[in-house]
């Protein structure tokens, strides 16, 4: 199991004070948003085929949302208590003086926009609208915040053992794991790293791209995906790629996002009869991480 609680983090220190940095190479470092455009330099990517991916990350995502018979056999409803607090971050209160606290059940995840699907028009006109983030258009910028992950507070987990655990308590496990790979890359660009490692778990499993009936990278950018696509021969918008959406659309939650997804990818290779999936995942500094796995 792993969480990631974004909202509680009220305080960000500049990366420079960390002592990593002391270490004179890792100050060239740069932040993954840059990277992801130095990736758009790097193949070509257009700022339409960029925000298209996007798009089609919360297209997908609402479908699977709207199938709510698969959609809560993974998803856990939440019940907490919402302390209400002004901008400042300062206690609204009621009549009596006591805080305002209301009880909140999160069904669903919340940041999926569903006019991609329900107005693709209307929601062209507000992806294509954003400005760069990371760097001026006037200069090539192309990642905005439509083709990017969100910022989210997320959980997951998901249960592993031995096959003959399961026999023994009798439990029927839904996939195995084939392989798994890590692989290092460059540092800088860092984002592509899942490259190398999608080669050798598919290697290690004795199977090929084509193979795979999901293909399930993260998507901290669009950028990389795009890149994924073309270094192994498929399309960007080819639909074993995230087919119930994936970050752009549902959120990062960088210490869950691994296990969210991984039980995505094994939800929907049950759910539709299919045998094999590969999930890519991006970490800091250039490390990247692929597992293959079949639906039992």
């Amino acid at each position: 199991g792993s969480d990631l609680q974004i909202t509680r983090q009220i305080k960000k220190y500049p990366m420079i004070m960390s002592p990593r940095w002391a270490n004179e190479p890792l100050r060239s470092i740069v932040p993954q948003g840059v990277s992801a455009e130095m990736i758009n330099d790097k193949y070509g990517f257009s700022r339409e085929d960029l925000d298209k991916f996007g798009a089609w990350s919360h297209q997908k995502a609402t479908k699977a949302m709207r199938n709510e018979k698969e959609y809560y056999n993974r998803v856990v409803p939440v019940t907490y208590e919402k302390r209400h607090t002004d901008e400042n971050m300062l206690q609204i209160k009621d009549e009596s003086g006591k805080q305002i606290i209301e009880e909140v059940t999160v069904t669903k995840d919340q940041t999926v926009r569903e006019v991609y699907l329900d107005d693709p028009e209307k929601g062209w006109e507000m992806i294509s609208s954003l400005k760069p983030v990371f760097r001026p258009p006037e200069k090539g910028g192309k990642v905005t915040a439509g083709n990017s992950s969100q910022i989210v507070d997320g959980a997951a987990a998901t249960l592993l053992m031995s096959r003959e655990k399961a026999d023994e308590l009798g439990i029927k496990p839904m996939a195995r794991i084939l392989s798994t790979a890590v692989a290092g890359g460059d540092p800088i660009i860092m984002l592509l790293a899942p490259i190398p490692a999608m080669r050798k778990a598919l290697h290690r499993a004795d199977l090929t791209i084509d193979d795979m009936d999901v293909i399930e990278p993260n998507e901290a950018f669009a950028s990389p995906c795009l890149a994924f696509s073309k270094d192994f021969g498929y399309e960007f918008d080819d639909p074993r790629v995230n087919p119930t959406g994936g970050a752009i659309a549902i959120g990062h939650p960088i210490g869950a996002n691994g296990v969210i997804y991984f039980n995505e990818m094994v939800h929907y290779l049950k759910n539709n009869n299919k045998k094999y999936g590969v999930q890519l995942m991006c970490g800091g500094f250039g490390v990247g991480i692929a597992t293959v796995v079949e639906a039992l």
